[in-house]
């Protein structure tokens, strides 16, 4: 219990919206990069990536029965326009915490506009329900073998329980150094804390068979992640570590709709 009680009391002090957790298992290998790897999650981190789809994730923070995550998004495209709905769930009798994201996105070519916004939740023992609505601005270019992202959350400084969610700048750029093999580079800035900086890359190995490795400087943290593909679905399975607990181990199962 205390090491719940822990755990609980570091996913508050990064004031919940400080991406944490990673919204998929390929991000969680990756150490939240998105450009190596086109799924629907890609939409939570810059909502001006929407791959058609359908992807649902589990995991257990930090390996702790206790704490269960769960979530599920959907990407949709028309034309040039993109919308994308997420939600996910951390469960616990102390702390409970739902978020449920939508956003949408617009492609000029080779460019593409998005903004987002997130309704957050939380309920925690002996304490009022809390919400907040922060939002989300990107802007992506996309080649074949190279691809850059920057996003912005949280822009207007939204509050929950009185106290101000971070304020983070996210940047990546990734380069397809061969056809089996990429490489993405990138970083992530909160507000009065340090850049973060962030390592990845994939390597097809075999014909259904993909493998996942990233670095992670301040906080130092490694990933590493297989992506199983059948067809039109793709099973990946990840885990990352972390300064002081146990490793965290993600499953993501996800579908592409062809349009």
């Amino acid at each position: 219990m205390r090491r719940v009680f822990a755990a609980i009391i570091l996913l508050l002090s990064t004031c919940i919206n400080a991406l944490i957790i990673q919204p998929s298992a390929y991000h969680h290998a990756l150490s939240g990069l998105s450009l190596i790897n086109r799924h629907p999650s890609n939409s939570v981190l810059h909502c001006s990536l929407n791959s058609p789809g359908l992807e649902s994730s589990i995991t257990r923070v930090f390996n702790l029965e206790q704490l269960p995550y769960y979530n599920f998004h959907v990407n949709l495209h028309y034309q040039h326009l993109g919308f994308s709905s997420g939600i996910s769930y951390l469960d616990n009798d102390l702390y409970q915490e739902s978020q449920s994201r939508y956003a949408l996105c617009y492609n000029f070519g080779n460019l593409s506009l998005g903004a987002g916004i997130n309704f957050i939740k939380t309920k925690t023992t002996n304490y009022a329900d809390q919400s907040s609505l922060p939002m989300q601005f990107s802007f992506a270019w996309q080649e074949e073998i190279f691809s850059t992202v920057i996003s912005l959350h949280n822009p207007f400084s939204a509050q929950l329980a009185n106290l101000n969610l971070p304020r983070i700048i996210l940047w990546e750029t990734c380069f397809s150094v061969s056809d089996e093999s990429k490489l993405s580079v990138g970083f992530e800035k909160e507000r009065e804390f340090d850049f973060s900086l962030k390592l990845g890359s994939s390597y097809y190995l075999y014909k259904n068979f993909t493998i996942l490795c990233s670095y992670q400087y301040q906080p130092n943290r490694i990933g590493t992640g297989a992506i199983f593909h059948l067809n039109k679905m793709e099973i990946c399975y990840a885990v990352r570590t972390h300064d002081h607990l146990d490793l965290t181990h993600y499953i993501s199962l996800s579908y592409e709709i062809f349009n």
